[in-house]
């Protein structure tokens, strides 16, 4: 668990770091599409999950 929070906190900074005002909304509905089709995707969540996949891969 503390691994994916390391992980989901880094990923965040980096979003955060990267918009500006305008940019917001679209990476808000891109991220919301992304979190629902890994919600609909238990192929997905292993593939998200596993170690056995490189960074590049995922």
């Amino acid at each position: 668990m503390v691994i994916k929070s390391s992980v989901a906190r880094r990923y965040a900074k980096a979003l955060f770091e990267l918009l500006d005002a305008d940019r917001i909304a679209p990476m808000r509905s891109g991220l919301t599409g992304l979190g629902q089709a890994v919600s609909d995707s238990s192929q997905l969540k292993h593939v998200l999950a596993s170690p056995v996949f490189s960074s590049e891969e995922k």
